[in-house]
């Protein structure tokens, strides 16, 4: 527990009893998307980005490196012959379709995240533009909506309708740790944030990476 509270900060009571331990001396940042799962008429789906997501991941690593903007229609990829979405040369997500070009502005990119992703998620990553990328986002988020029920009468319980909005699974963020003092601190692989843990939400992994500059 004291290397709990060293890591994190102690506050209020647990700081008024004494315990030696004021705030905590690791810092987390903001994690931001970086992939993206769209819906594709083959392969299942697309990991989408776009160039604002991967030039803001250059820059948050500390590489002096940044990819040009992508035409509205158009979509990226490092290999138009082996990858896993493209159908004759083009990608249907959701219901639009794209015309796919080969990008070596790419390979900078997908050799950083290839040991995280694996190389057959690799092949279904595709850059779109920033504004295609901002729609997918904000359109094809999952929406569920529940009810609760009445245990007496075994009816809906009034005003308990509600909606809720998750990222879909195989969306990638990107957030950093900063350590104020020299701690032996590494976050779990696997571990639960946020609500609905008994319907099986919120299950996230996360692994280090490793940047040489």
């Amino acid at each position: 527990m004291l290397r709990l509270a060293k890591i994190f900060g102690v506050a209020g009571e647990g700081a008024e009893e004494g315990r030696g331990v004021g705030a905590g001396k690791v810092l987390f940042s903001d994690g931001f998307i970086l992939l993206f799962p769209v819906k594709s008429a083959k392969g299942i789906f697309s990991l989408t980005t776009c160039p604002y997501a991967i030039n803001r991941f250059f820059e948050f690593v500390g590489l002096d490196q940044r990819i040009k903007e992508v035409q509205e229609g158009k979509v990226n990829v490092l290999d138009t012959k082996d990858h896993k979405n493209l159908i004759n040369g083009k990608l249907l997500l959701e219901e639009f379709i794209f015309e796919a070009e080969d990008s070596q502005e790419l390979k900078g990119f997908v050799e950083l995240l290839k040991g995280f992703l694996g190389e057959e998620n690799i092949k279904r990553l595709v850059c779109v533009s920033d504004t295609d990328f901002t729609d997918f986002v904000s359109n094809y988020t999952e929406v569920q909506t529940h009810i609760k029920i009445n245990l007496d009468t075994g009816t809906v319980k009034e005003g308990a309708l509600w909606t809720e909005e998750y990222v879909p699974a195989e969306s990638v963020f990107v957030f950093g740790l900063t350590f104020l003092e020299d701690i032996e601190y590494s976050p779990p692989s696997t571990f639960h944030l946020g609500g609905d843990i008994t319907t099986g939400k919120g299950f996230v992994k996360v692994q280090r990476l490793e940047v040489q500059r």
